[in-house]
């Protein structure tokens, strides 16, 4: 782990923190992709747990680029209120997620799975 990171941060690098909310969400959308449901609640902080992987950003980004995906993963990480997705809206809000953090570095140095980094790629070749 990089020496400029600190404890509270270093806990959320070390994804302990929306542990639960992060299960929860992860079952949502499951339900949304597999059509077990027209609509789920989560939030944008539980979306966030499952898009970004601080601890690959922190061991493959400069800490410039760290600096800045982390400040825009703990704005995400704010915004705790529920929302109702569709599996469209749902869609939606990851793309403009990945875009987001992508604007910053390379999204697929530190995205939660290979199934993002090729959605994001199938995105940016739709544009």
């Amino acid at each position: 782990m990089k020496e400029w990171i600190d404890g509270a941060e270093r806990k959320e690098v070390n994804n302990e923190m929306g542990f639960i909310s992060t299960i929860r969400a992860t079952g949502a959308i499951m339900r949304l992709q597999n059509g077990q449901s027209q609509s789920e609640s989560f939030s944008l902080a539980d979306l966030v747990n499952l898009v970004v992987n601080l601890n690959l950003a922190a061991s493959r980004l400069s800490k410039e680029e760290y600096s800045q995906v982390y400040g825009l993963y703990r704005k995400y990480r704010g915004d705790t209120q529920k929302r109702r997705f569709s599996y469209e809206t749902y869609e939606a809000a990851v793309t403009n997620m990945m875009l987001s953090f992508d604007r910053i570095a390379p999204f697929d140095d530190y995205c939660a799975t290979p199934e993002m980094a090729q959605h994001l790629y199938k995105m940016k070749n739709r544009q």
